[in-house]
């Protein structure tokens, strides 16, 4: 936006004049103006993370060294995944059936069953802060509410749920495999199918191995696809835009996924032990290395609201949270 144009609020009625924006809802990418930032926040039981609109436009440059921030013990050693929440805490699992509630000095405050013997693949949060995660050996999709291990979604027909994602909207996309088909990336509303992701306009596959999901800040969908040794980076409509594979080392192995507040892509590679970020058109714009913040075997990622980094290293155990954004 130019200096002279003012944005508008995007929740007051349609027959009054819309009053200037000075707050943004980051979960619903609405702008608001003071009046209605109160009803728009308990319009429904989603959880908004509202900021100032200025805060927006202080646009945040990637540092040239990020910073360690703090070592978190994650609860779990061997550590699979960590995903963290709007009220501060952090999620965490490993190669068993539970998973744990952590704060952020590591002590862990609440612990869940996945509901079977069987392990999480993979973990994320809906907007509604409502903890969902993969189950390969069930074929399922569970959610944990009311202190319980609820299945939202049963795969059928073979194919096996890998990694999720929730998006802006709220609805879930899943990567899938089967024996002696391609991988697909599956979007859901609710339980129904609503969109299925295979093939590009030619008939050709667009995965070999889709693993890592994450949606971008502009609906691009992103998977990372390990056999390719490259990121997937489509449309929302699913017509692929670009491929990321690394900065040309033959090693690159890319894993977790993760976006930020500007729409940069960053991309876990714990073979190389770094983190590639890149913006929303492929473009690399810088790596965090184990030389900078002492990160080991990266095997998952989440950038919060605030745009710390956390870094679930498989082997320590441990969650890294680094600072890699300043204004």
């Amino acid at each position: 936006h130019f200096a002279q144009d003012v944005i508008r609020c995007d929740v007051c009625p349609d027959t009054e004049e819309k009053e200037p924006a000075e707050i943004v809802c980051r979960s619903c990418r609405k702008n608001l103006c003071q009046a209605c930032v109160a009803k728009h926040v308990l319009s429904s039981r989603k959880e908004h993370a509202v900021i100032q609109l200025s805060a927006i436009y202080r646009r945040p440059k990637i540092l040239v060294a990020a910073s360690l921030v703090q070592t978190i013990p994650g609860g779990f050693k061997p550590l699979s995944r960590v995903v963290k929440s709007r009220d501060g805490y952090l999620w965490t699992s490993a190669e068993m059936n539970v998973i744990k509630k952590i704060d952020m000095n590591g002590v862990v405050v609440e612990t869940h069953s996945t509901g079977s013997i069987h392990a999480p693949f993979d973990i994320t949060l809906n907007n509604t802060g409502d903890l969902m995660f993969t189950v390969m050996a069930a074929k399922e999709l569970n959610v944990i509410r009311d202190q319980r291990s609820v299945t939202l979604i049963k795969i059928s027909d073979g194919w096996t749920p890998r990694g999720l994602c929730s998006t802006a909207k709220n609805e879930v996309l899943l990567s899938m495999f089967k024996t002696g088909n391609p991988d697909k990336v599956v979007r859901y509303s609710g339980s129904r199918v609503i969109q299925e992701i295979s093939f590009d306009s030619s008939g050709y596959f667009i995965f070999k191995d889709a693993s890592y999901l994450c949606e971008n800040g502009n609906y691009d969908v992103c998977v990372s696809d390990v056999e390719a040794r490259c990121v997937v980076v489509l449309k929302s409509s699913g017509i692929p835009r670009y491929k990321y594979s690394g900065r040309s080392q033959p090693s690159f192995e890319p894993g977790s996924l993760a976006c930020d507040s500007l729409c940069h892509i960053l991309i876990a590679d714990k073979v190389q032990n770094c983190v590639h970020i890149i913006d929303k058109d492929g473009q690399m714009l810088s790596v965090i290395d184990r030389s900078l913040t002492t990160i080991h075997k990266p095997v998952r990622i989440w950038v919060d609201d605030e745009d710390i980094l956390f870094v679930a290293e498989r082997g320590s155990g441990n969650i890294k949270a680094v600072k890699y954004l300043d204004e």
